[in-house]
């Protein structure tokens, strides 16, 4: 028969040994710099590579900032996304392949959707401040902060065009999986000579273990000074006043007509009217499935490459 045994009150000896060992010895959850915490992640990540080769995601996109020349549109697309370890001064790196050029690739690149962890932790490394914690739906992280515009040149928009991120980067990485789950990008975006602050958060979660491959299966990237950038005030009025008469002529549609227009339209409109009244394009890439050393992906497998 077992018993409970009363709690043993501690000695005065005890009590100073235990306090030095916790002075001593850091729980997991603290670190003494940026460059540590860093380091940790790195260590974690290359961990994980190992007995990877290579890995293929196919993913959906949807959201507003598929069709760039048309804001607020509904808009879907599958890829497929081929990822090859490399060694980079003796550490591995996934480097894409076959990547799109076009405004939704150049999006996936700046917003690190599409580029190697390691990449954004060995570049926040040399220069990453630690500024205390935050908690990224439920899961609690630290937060890194980068304000060198050197450093973030890396992240200047890939295929030409003349948006600049170069301001700040922020990272929000998990304190147990040492994963990022939210990166935050803010800088100036030229379009048509005129310069407007934009800010680029990338949330990533649903992280799940694939052979032993740690992968967000969503990632929600929200592009807050876009819309401004991509339309004059004229043109958002105009694009107002279009919005205030499609609505008012659904109204005056039958019943049953306006039923069909409003479940075929409504995502678009509330798409739109959201654009409209905060600046912001949202887009959604969601992982349908993930292939760990299965070669390159054959044409036509999953989506386009």
């Amino acid at each position: 028969m077992s018993r409970h045994l009363p709690p043993r009150r501690p000695t005065a000896v005890t009590s100073l040994v235990v306090g030095s060992l916790l002075v001593v010895v850091p729980s997991p959850g603290t670190a003494q710099s940026a460059s540590e915490i860093l380091d940790r992640a790195l260590q974690r990540y290359e961990q994980r590579a190992e007995g990877i080769h290579d890995y293929t995601v196919v993913q959906s996109t949807e959201g507003d900032a598929m069709g760039m020349g048309m804001p607020g549109a509904a808009s879907q697309k599958v890829t497929t996304i081929y990822f090859e370890k490399t060694m980079v001064h003796g550490h591995p790196v996934f480097v894409q392949h076959n990547a799109t050029l076009d405004s939704l690739g150049q999006m996936q690149e700046l917003a690190g959707v599409s580029r190697s962890t390691a990449e954004t932790l060995r570049l926040m490394k040399e220069h990453a401040s630690l500024q205390g914690t935050d908690v990224v739906e439920g899961h609690e992280c630290w937060n890194l902060h980068v304000d060198d515009p050197e450093a973030l040149a890396h992240f200047q928009e890939a295929g030409g065009g003349d948006a600049r991120m170069r301001r700040a980067l922020d990272m929000c990485l998990d304190k147990e999986e040492y994963v990022p789950r939210r990166l935050t990008l803010e800088g100036d975006t030229s379009v048509n000579g005129q310069t407007r602050p934009m800010t680029l958060t990338s949330t990533m979660s649903d992280y799940r273990e694939v052979d032993g491959l740690l992968y967000p299966f969503k990632t929600e990237v929200r592009m807050s000074g876009v819309a401004s950038s991509s339309m004059s005030p004229e043109e958002r009025e105009k694009t107002r006043a279009q919005l205030a008469e499609a609505k008012a002529s659904m109204a005056e549609m039958p019943e049953a007509q306006r039923a069909m227009v409003e479940k075929t339209m409504s995502g678009q409109i509330e798409r739109l009217e959201k654009m409209l009244a905060d600046d912001a394009l949202t887009t959604t890439f969601v992982v349908q499935d993930v292939k760990v050393n299965a070669g390159p992906p054959r044409k036509g497998d999953g989506g386009g490459m």
